[in-house]
């Protein structure tokens, strides 16, 4: 493949070595510039072609003030100001000076992505990677389903490419994933019998094997009685026994109430009856309530990414919730981004004069005379 380019490069260079020459008797002499070698910068996988370095014959101060009037002409390869990524690259070119050729040059042109050793992955791992494993990658690593990851979730490629964290383990974990609570409604789980002094499982995204969740509505709404048998769900052997979820609708007069009439349930439900706290649900903000086995600690609430507390009761700043340099504070039961000069909206994502206004994360702005950044 090399020499078939070179074969072009030549047959070019002999086409236009046979052109007219236009030449004068002061034509001006100069060097063909060497093989260039380049970097891409840090978390990038490509660079910006740069133009040709010529040096004339003859290191003169009037060769030197002549050396700004040469022109270069790209023949073959990319050209100077456009983008390529990793490799190695024929380059022709030809020196103009006052119209006049004065040579024709080809040379090489590398370049070279910096990267980390490849990431070998554990079984059941999975990476995402922003720019695989060049210098300045991050990798975000999960677990399949049914795996939980012990360890470091992100990993990413440093200045001395080396990965900044170990690989995580992915192991087994005997249960279901977490539910989504339904709009307009809640979830309320129970974990299975487990033997005094035993203690809920909170890892916060799956249940123990033989958990059972209800799904509850809203005041003035109800799960729709087609949808009765989907109400309560049940851990078995890894996986929930439906993967449909209810919703929750807005009752209305000829709506009828639905009754679990599957007896196998009812038992499921009234298994820990006499410490089913989640009835009442207290978790908050759309916090999931798990009944457990253990005196000490009859529930935990099991909070979204954005709230935060016992019971879910406070809101949370979340990573990279503001955009274009904002600054999230919790404003009452809120998140709010507080936005640099020049930037609004909800998240700071809006370029245009400020208009001193603070944005909480559903929209509703907030007025703030003072408008400083959050510290």
């Amino acid at each position: 493949m090399l020499q078939s380019n070179y074969a072009t490069l030549d047959a070019g260079l002999k086409a236009v070595q046979d052109a007219p020459d236009f030449s004068s008797p002061e034509k001006m002499c100069v060097r063909c510039p060497e093989d260039r070698s380049v970097l891409a910068a840090k978390g990038t996988t490509f660079t910006l072609v740069e133009s040709p370095a010529v040096k004339p014959c003859h290191n003169t101060p009037a060769t030197r003030a002549k050396l700004s009037e040469v022109r270069v002409e790209s023949l073959f390869g990319p050209r100077p100001g456009t983008t390529v990524g990793e490799g190695s690259y024929n380059m022709l070119i030809r020196l103009i000076h006052n119209r006049e050729q004065l040579t024709m040059c080809k040379y090489h042109y590398h370049v070279t992505v910096r990267k980390c050793p490849p990431l070998h992955l554990p079984e059941h791992a999975h990476g995402s990677c922003s720019l695989n494993n060049a210098w300045g990658s991050r990798c975000q690593l999960t677990c399949s389903q049914g795996y939980k990851l012990v360890g470091h979730d992100v990993t990413e490629c440093g200045d001395k490419l080396k990965w900044t964290n170990p690989l995580p383990q992915c192991r087994a974990v005997k249960g279901c994933p977490l539910p989504m609570s339904p709009e307009h409604g809640r979830l309320s789980c129970e974990t299975p019998e487990r033997g005094e002094g035993s203690d809920i499982n909170s890892s916060g995204d799956m249940l123990d094997e033989g958990s059972v969740c209800r799904y509850v509505c809203d005041p003035g709404y109800t799960v729709p009685p087609l949808q009765a048998h989907l109400a309560v769900i049940r851990c078995r052997s890894h996986s929930w026994n439906s993967t449909t979820d209810p919703s929750c609708q807005a009752e209305t007069a000829n709506m009828p109430q639905v009754v679990l009439a599957d007896a196998q349930y009812r038992h499921a439900l009234r298994h820990h009856r006499k410490r089913a706290s989640c009835w009442a649900n207290p978790c908050q903000g759309g916090g999931t309530c798990l009944n457990g086995p253990h005196p000490s600690k009859p529930m935990l609430c099991i909070c979204p990414p954005d709230r935060e507390g016992e019971y879910c009761e406070r809101a949370r700043c979340q990573e990279e919730l503001c955009e274009n340099g904002g600054r999230c504070m919790v404003h009452g039961d809120k998140a709010v981004c507080y936005c640099p000069p020049d930037f609004t909206g909800p998240r700071c994502q809006v370029s245009q004069v400020s208009d001193n206004r603070v944005y909480s994360t559903d929209a509703i702005p907030v007025i703030n005379k003072s408008y400083t950044l959050a510290h």
